[in-house]
């Protein structure tokens, strides 16, 4: 709903945790980790992520393969983690906490950025919430890119559009 060219999104206070043994792709046990949390807690960032585009606008995609479609969907692909945070050593995720207490990371610069940093199908009309994670204070300018193919009454051709958000950390306790 806001343009992320004029958004920054604050990790308050209340988003620091220290990072569990569970985790240790976010550093040692006990370390700051501050966390926009996938569930509404008070005094944290509640960031929802949806998907406005008309319904069959888009082909539906599986794997990557494209078939004509009512609805549609498009892949949402992490493609650049740069800024202060990310200069000294700091990382950033986004993820699902499943059942069970099991994890599904979407994004996740601890590995590098690279063709499984990605999100499909990210569906039309749909809206979910993630955690999203960063591991040391500063600036995070992260940059998605939204894909997909237009049905054939639409040109039947891959589209593209890059934005980047900037998130921040400025508080360590």
């Amino acid at each position: 709903r806001n343009d992320p060219d004029d958004l920054i999104l604050f990790a308050a206070p209340n988003a620091q945790f220290s990072v569990p043994g569970s985790l240790p792709r976010f550093g040692t046990a006990g370390d700051p980790f501050w966390i926009l949390p996938q569930n509404n807690v008070s005094g944290t960032l509640f960031l929802g992520q949806r998907t406005v585009a008309d319904q069959g606008l888009f082909q539906s995609s599986i794997n990557g393969a494209f078939r004509p479609s009512a609805l549609g969907n498009i892949i949402l692909e992490m493609t650049q983690v740069t800024g202060s945070g990310p200069a000294d050593g700091g990382l950033f995720a986004v993820w699902e906490s499943r059942q069970l207490g099991s994890l599904e990371f979407h994004f996740d610069s601890s590995d590098g950025i690279d063709g499984g940093d990605y999100l499909e199908p990210v569906q039309i009309g749909g809206h979910t919430h993630y955690n999203w994670g960063m591991t040391q204070p500063g600036i995070y300018e992260v940059t998605f890119k939204a894909s997909g193919k237009l049905n054939p009454q639409h040109g039947n051709h891959d589209t593209s559009a890059e934005q980047t958000y900037t998130y921040t950390v400025p508080y360590s306790n």
